[in-house]
């Protein structure tokens, strides 16, 4: 009752504000200047949202989960005057059609995420039916464009396209067009993996008012820049507009069965079994995105331990060869320096208790030591780097939801990246992107405004969430494996 209350009394507030304009406006219509006389435009900035809400001009989406909650924002929308454009989460949603129905204006739409389309799909099978397969295409193209005021320039097919469009039912989903070789004319620059540190260089750049040409036989690229004479029959020549081509980026992505927790399936060889992290590695060329890396899913070193001093001791005893079958197997390979140990903290303390657990294990070959999370690695900058532990920072603008997060760096967690955290040197920093499936697709616009706010040159930043990350977690990618991604009328960071 109280949130109820609190809404009602702040909508209250917003008619009120928008009655006051409104009687303002209708005098200055009208011409009666002697009402208004000596009075401004009424404006109030604490509730001017409200009242544009009120005046349909912001559209409205707000989480919702439980019955009650629909049927009082039902009677909220109808009190007020103003409409829903959706309920997020929506756990009850098939318990109240009605009542979402009766909310004023369009009956909002409804947003569900990961296991609550699975648990809702089952409760409106009987409820809702797809009467075409044009329905269930509407419900993620033109119902979404719609609900986010966005209809003007997405999500429908228009006429004067439909033309264009050969194919009949659904769209196909593979792809129509696949070459392996390939002109791509008018580029403006090219950026390659190179076998060394950095990994990432710009070998072309065209000159201010000319473009180039690549080449590209059987997926690799053979020539940039000027490329007459490379030029053979049978190629497949694409118009780039003054595109770019540059590596696909890399990000550390979804989770995966963690054998570490002690309740190991059977089949996978119970509590020792071990997952193979390149089995889980997926290829998507979704916003420039070519090798997703799943790592097992935690929460600290091992999930479930009940203290930080146990979960270093437990990882010691592996280290030191305490693990059975195949945990024992895959440690040895740790502290033989073949793979990568990964290790999720955030605490400066946790981090130096880690720094010299690896001075510890070390005999003879250096132990490859990466952490992930880091809010608070830029206070052991120096140790890091004299001792070569790699660093993730993830998420990239970090707040400090726990207290092991509470001294990060001011603005955000790469601010300042460029005096704590040398790119060029043997600490490798990194960068990856929140981690979570619909984070990854905004990975080179986090990289970019990793760029602006470090002071990072474009290599720099490309070698973050590609080349970097994947050498932290064991997958590097050679030149001579390296698939490029090309760029329509700019370059990665300017589309």
């Amino acid at each position: 009752m109280d949130t109820a209350w609190a809404f009602r009394a702040s909508y209250n507030k917003a008619c009120t504000l928008v009655h006051r304009q409104d009687k303002f406006c209708a005098a200055v219509k009208k011409g009666r200047w002697s009402s208004i006389r000596g009075q401004n435009f009424p404006k109030d900035l604490e509730w001017e949202a409200l009242a544009d809400v009120i005046r349909g001009k912001v559209k409205v989406h707000t989480h919702c989960y439980e019955a009650v909650d629909f049927n009082g924002i039902a009677r909220l929308t109808n009190e007020f005057k103003f409409s829903i454009a959706a309920f997020h989460h929506a756990h009850e949603a098939y318990l109240m059609p009605e009542p979402i129905k009766k909310a004023w204006g369009k009956t909002p739409a409804l947003f569900q995420y990961k296991r609550e389309r699975r648990l809702e799909a089952l409760n409106l099978q009987h409820r809702f039916c797809w009467t075409t397969g044009c329905m269930f295409l509407s419900s993620i193209t033109t119902t979404l464009a719609e609900v986010l005021g966005l209809d003007h320039c997405i999500g429908y097919l228009r006429a004067e396209a439909a033309a264009a469009v050969k194919y009949e039912g659904l769209p196909p989903l593979i792809p129509q067009k696949q070459f392996q070789n390939v002109i791509f004319q008018n580029v403006n620059s090219v950026w390659f993996r190179v076998d060394g540190k950095l990994g990432i260089e710009k070998t072309f750049s065209a000159q201010p008012g000319s473009v180039g040409t690549v080449v590209v036989q059987n997926g690799k690229i053979t020539c940039t820049g000027s490329c007459e004479n490379s030029i053979e029959h049978g190629y497949t020549t694409l118009d780039l507009v003054g595109g770019s081509l540059s590596p696909g980026l890399t990000t550390k992505d979804g989770d995966m069965f963690d054998p570490l927790t002690g309740s190991g399936p059977s089949i996978l060889g119970g509590d020792s079994s071990v997952i193979r992290e390149e089995d889980g590695l997926q290829l998507a060329y979704i916003s420039g995105i070519m090798t997703a890396i799943t790592a097992p899913a935690h929460s600290g070193v091992f999930s479930g331990s009940p203290s930080v001093s146990t979960q270093i001791a437990t990882l010691r005893r592996l280290l030191f060869g305490g693990g059975k079958s195949g945990l024992e197997a895959a440690f040895a390979a740790v502290t033989d320096g073949d793979i990568p140990l990964v290790v999720s903290a955030e605490s400066a303390n946790v981090i130096a208790t880690l720094i010299h657990l690896k001075k510890e294990v070390e005999i003879g070959k250096a132990l490859k030591l990466t952490i992930s999370g880091a809010a608070e690695a830029h206070l052991l900058a120096a140790e890091l780097g004299a001792t070569d532990v790699g660093v993730i920072l993830s998420p990239v603008r970090l707040f400090p939801s726990k207290w092991q997060q509470r001294r990060i760096l001011p603005k955000s967690s790469t601010h300042g990246t460029k005096r704590r955290f040398s790119v060029d040197s043997s600490q490798c920093n990194c960068w990856t992107c929140r981690p979570g499936s619909m984070d990854s697709r905004n990975a080179r616009f986090d990289a970019a405004w990793v760029a602006l706010e470090a002071g990072l040159l474009d290599k720099h930043a490309l070698s973050l969430v590609s080349s970097n990350l994947e050498k932290l977690l064991g997958a590097e990618v050679s030149s001579e494996e390296a698939n490029p991604m090309a760029y329509y009328g700019g370059d990665i960071f300017e589309k």
